[in-house]
């Protein structure tokens, strides 16, 4: 799925887990490190789940642990699922960010990501705002462009502009912009720059199709 002629590779953190699994046949999610990759491939899992939100957050924790078994990890992908669902469904920006405490009483959230969804970000301006490797890090970055924009083109160059590890940020601030502004909130110039772009609307309206199935 690369964008170029040869994939430009993953993160250490998922390559660790790939490559124990292709060696010795066993899921080994790394528990070491609090990396991205996790958050950074989320959107699929709070889409697809969507009609539900209590399962799409057990999922989107579930989803992590295929290579990332941190508990700061698993947190953190339960968090931003549930925005991700509250913004497809049609949710406010306020009722999308603000501190639902209801929803982690079976399951409190760890307290490092527990600070972010009580509106981390919020006290905070670059350069305490930063893009980095680390996951809640870069949570509070795409959170804090996705508070302080109005568009998904504002917040997608917010969120970039801050520098360090820039595409993930970008693609992390994405899932929830573009659950919230929708298909039409991006740039049309931004969407015809894209790479095997008829391929991604596809999925994307596979996941739209199922989601709007009957539940039985």
């Amino acid at each position: 799925m690369s964008s170029q002629d040869a994939a430009y590779g993953c993160g250490q953190t998922a390559r660790q887990a790939i490559t124990a699994f292709r060696d010795n046949g066993t899921p080994t999610p790394v528990e070491a490190v609090t990396s991205n990759g996790a958050l950074m491939r989320l959107a699929p899992i709070p889409l697809f789940y969507a009609r539900n939100l209590a399962t799409a957050v057990q999922m989107a924790g579930e989803s992590a642990t295929a290579t990332h078994g941190n508990p700061i990890c698993v947190e953190a992908c339960r968090l931003y699922a549930s925005m991700i669902v509250k913004a497809v469904n049609g949710a406010s920006k306020s009722g999308i960010l603000d501190y639902q405490a209801d929803l982690w009483q079976g399951q409190p959230l760890i307290s490092s990501v527990d600070r972010v969804a009580q509106g981390s970000y919020r006290q905070k301006e670059p350069p305490q705002i930063r893009g980095t490797i680390h996951i809640v890090e870069v949570m509070e970055a795409a959170l804090w462009a996705f508070d302080q924009s109005s568009s998904f083109a504002e917040g997608a160059l917010l969120a970039v502009n801050l520098g360090n590890d820039a595409d993930t940020t970008g693609a992390i601030f994405g899932q929830l912009g573009g659950a919230y502004y929708g298909y039409n909130g991006i740039p049309n110039h931004w969407k015809e720059q894209l790479v095997d772009r008829a391929l991604i609307e596809y999925l994307a309206q596979k996941l739209f199709e199922f989601r709007q199935q009957p539940t039985s």
